[in-house]
C-alpha cells in the first residue's frame, strides 16, 4: 500500500511536469519520423527519376540514326556536291570523291543539314539542306564529290563535312566527315585520309535528367 500510495503522490505532485515531457517525447518522435518519410520519398523520387531517364535513353538508343560515309566502287550516283577545296585565285583541277551515304543506324535520319569547312579549316560556310534530307534505316545514296582546288597553292589540305540531324523523337545529333588531300606523284591532289566521327548527341527532345 506504501508504494501505491507514494506512486499516486507522485504523479499527482508531477502530473503537469510529467505530460510536458510525454509531450516533449511525442514531439521529437514525431519529427523523427517525417525526417524519415521525407527521406523515404525523396529515396522514391530519385529512383523514378532515375527509371524514367533509363526508359528515354533506352527509347532514344532503339531509334538512333548513324551514318556512314564509305568510298563507292560503282558509277552511278544519286547526288553531286560541288564544293572548294581552298581559296586559290586559279582553281583549275578538281578531286572527285565518290561516296556511299549510308545510314547504318536502328532509325530515321530526318532534318539533314550541313557546314562545309575548307582551305584547311580557316574557312566554312552553313550549306543549310542536305541534298537528302532524310534517310532511313540501312537506307543509302551515292554522291559525286567534286572538290575544286587551285594550282597556285601548295602543301597537303584538309576538308570537313558536319552534318546535323534529328531522329524521330525529335533528338540532334552531329556527325563530321573528315577528307585529307595529299599530292601524288603526278602532282595532283588524292585522297589520303577519310575519317568519320560517330554521331554526337547534340540536344535531347525531352528532358533524361
Amino acid at each position: 500500500m506504501c508504494v501505491l500510495y507514494f506512486i499516486l503522490d507522485f504523479l499527482n505532485t508531477y502530473s503537469d511536469a510529467l505530460m510536458v515531457l510525454i509531450t516533449l517525447v511525442y514531439a521529437v518522435v514525431t519529427c523523427f519520423i517525417l525526417r524519415a518519410n521525407r527521406q523515404s520519398v525523396q529515396a522514391m523520387n530519385a529512383q523514378l527519376i532515375q527509371s524514367n531517364r533509363q526508359y528515354e535513353e533506352q527509347k532514344r538508343l532503339a531509334i538512333k540514326p548513324y551514318i556512314q560515309f564509305e568510298k563507292a566502287t560503282e558509277q552511278m550516283k544519286d547526288y553531286t556536291l560541288n564544293l572548294m577545296l581552298d581559296s586559290g585565285v586559279n582553281c583549275a583541277s578538281e578531286n572527285v570523291l565518290r561516296l556511299r551515304i549510308k545510314n547504318i543506324g536502328h532509325g530515321t535520319a530526318q532534318s539533314v543539314e550541313y557546314t562545309y569547312h575548307w582551305d584547311n579549316g580557316s574557312q566554312s560556310y552553313d550549306k543549310g539542306s542536305f541534298p537528302v534530307q532524310a534517310f532511313a534505316a540501312k537506307e543509302s545514296y551515292v554522291f559525286l564529290i567534286v572538290f575544286a582546288y587551285s594550282t597556285d597553292r601548295v602543301g597537303d589540305r584538309m576538308a570537313h563535312i558536319v552534318l546535323r540531324y534529328k531522329d524521330l523523337l525529335e533528338n540532334e545529333y552531329t556527325q563530321e566527315l573528315n577528307v585529307a588531300f595529299g599530292y601524288n606523284a603526278s602532282r595532283r591532289l588524292e585522297v589520303t585520309e577519310l575519317k568519320t566521327t560517330p554521331p554526337t548527341l547534340v540536344s535531347t527532345q525531352r528532358l533524361l535528367d
